[in-house]
């Protein structure tokens, strides 16, 4: 009786690592080159909570008036800003629209997600898949956030900050990661806590071959 138990043990603890194996590989993989074919977001008038209360601008971007917050113009659009002699805004991520491309390389443990504007100017982020708090930092905007498995979902807390001559701006959002059954569909849901409560942005994407 005591060698059953004991070999039923052994192989309990052997089944263990298969078991954690299976579900790893459960995990989608979003390696590969990713096209926006759609952005989706409430009507709001042409910018999606666009103004001084911050929110979804167009095109992708969100928060300040007309959308020309974090990610909403291109970098070199002026303002004046007095933080910057030349009245140039500071630099932001750049803004998503339909046919941009993005790559993503993900490994056991992280994601790198590297966007081009199309125009020569390109943005790399890192987040550590385990959870831990991870840093990236673009221009004078600077985002921390952690990001961990939900099942077959990727799902990111972060928090984006910037500081201005006008004062500093934070913003928090959530974003969820998934992929479709065939592996060519990628959305990515986006939900930020606005003073005008919770904004939605949806970005749909297409696995592009041979990238």
């Amino acid at each position: 009786m005591a060698r059953r138990v004991a070999l039923l043990f052994t192989a309990t603890m052997l089944a263990v690592p298969l078991v954690a194996r299976g579900q790893a590989a459960s995990h989608p993989d979003f390696t590969g080159a990713w096209k926006v074919t759609n952005v989706d977001m409430p009507e709001t008038g042409g910018a999606f909570g666009g103004d001084d209360r911050g929110g979804f601008g167009r095109r992708g971007g969100f928060g300040g008036r007309d959308g020309r917050g974090f990610g909403g113009a291109r970098r070199g659009q002026g303002n004046e800003d007095p933080a910057n002699p030349n009245g140039d805004r500071p630099e932001r991520p750049q803004r998503l629209e339909v046919g941009q491309v993005v790559r993503l390389r993900q490994t056991d443990d992280r994601l790198i997600v590297t966007q081009d504007d199309g125009h020569g100017v390109a943005t790399m982020s890192s987040y550590s898949l385990d959870g831990k708090e991870s840093d990236n930092r673009t221009g004078q905007m600077t985002t921390k956030s952690k990001t961990k498995w939900e099942g077959v979902a990727l799902v990111t807390d972060m928090t984006r900050s910037m500081e201005t001559g006008r004062g500093n701006f934070e913003m928090k959002s959530r974003e969820v990661r998934s992929l479709s059954e065939d592996g060519r569909t990628m959305t990515v849901r986006t939900t930020m806590d606005t003073p005008r409560g919770k904004q939605t942005m949806t970005v749909t994407y297409a696995k592009v071959v041979d990238q």
